[in-house]
């Protein structure tokens, strides 16, 4: 999955400053515009705190990072 969104912004960085695909079933945003992430993540914070990924910290602790974590533990 990692190299998936890896290719799409190496691909479209330089053309689009943020792409519109389906996770799954799911609309996703993937934003390439590093001003635009500031901004989400200051201005729009609430609007997109809570992340889809599963996160089962007894038994892989590495998927409780900040981009996985939601909520109050965030």
């Amino acid at each position: 999955m990692g190299e998936f969104f890896s290719e799409l912004y190496a691909e479209h960085k330089n053309r689009h400053r943020l792409l519109g695909v389906y996770f799954s079933y799911k609309p996703v945003i993937l934003i390439n515009d590093p001003k635009l992430v500031q901004h989400v993540m200051i201005s729009d914070f609430v609007s997109f705190h809570d992340r889809p990924m599963p996160v089962n910290e007894e038994k892989d602790p590495l998927t409780g990072h900040l981009f996985n974590i939601a909520g109050q533990k965030w």
